[in-house]
């Protein structure tokens, strides 16, 4: 039963499954005037991503993932330990694929994002958060894309109204099984000031 708290409006299936194609695709226009028209903005959205063009954080975690990884394949999701992800702790979450990878569940929502934004997701769906629906739902795209894909992406958005924080940057990141399959997403948020500085606790 969902929380009376998170309860949100229906989802948009439709636009999550034409906009995930579009994210497939590299093309974000329709995705960018709908975020415009609510007074944000996408200022990247970008498939196996250059290191140099993301924050410091994202750059070292992403390098780790890399570092884990077998030639030609993906990290095992065992593989993922506080050890690992230490110098982003706070801002990574953990995703389970639900339906198929139609969405997911948090197995873990950081503890720097939950005291930045307000509110903690763990145990609970994507389409449960507690903000806008174009963003809930170009979330639940990209996550559905990478899931499909077993590539990683990174991507950053604006929000119209935020008083802190200018911009949050995430880095949606591929884990697969014993078997190879991807069955888990490694996904960072980082909430950078006008300044771009690292929002914390």
């Amino acid at each position: 039963m969902i929380d009376s708290a998170f309860a949100q409006p229906m989802l948009n299936v439709l636009r999550i499954a034409v906009w995930s194609d579009d994210i497939a695709d590299s093309s974000i226009d329709r995705i960018r005037a709908l975020f415009r028209s609510h007074g944000s903005d996408i200022t990247a959205c970008n498939w196996d991503p250059d290191a140099a063009a993301m924050p410091p954080l994202l750059a070292e975690l992403y390098r780790c993932w890399r570092d884990l990884a077998p030639p030609g394949g993906l990290p095992n999701l065992s593989q993922i330990t506080p050890m690992a992800v230490r110098p982003a702790l706070g801002y990574v979450s953990l995703l389970d694929p639900v339906d198929g990878g139609t969405e997911f569940r948090y197995r873990l929502y950081g503890s720097a994002m939950a005291a930045i934004s307000g509110f903690d997701l763990t145990g609970k769906l994507q389409s449960e958060a507690p903000v806008s629906a174009h963003l809930r739902e170009f979330v639940i795209a990209i996550d559905r894309a990478v899931y499909r894909t077993g590539r990683p992406f990174y991507s950053c958005h604006r929000p119209g109204n935020a008083r802190r924080v200018a911009a949050w940057h995430r880095l949606s990141l591929p884990l697969v099984n014993d078997q190879g399959a991807v069955a888990r997403l490694l996904a960072v948020n980082l909430p950078l000031s006008a300044t771009g500085q690292l929002l914390r606790i």
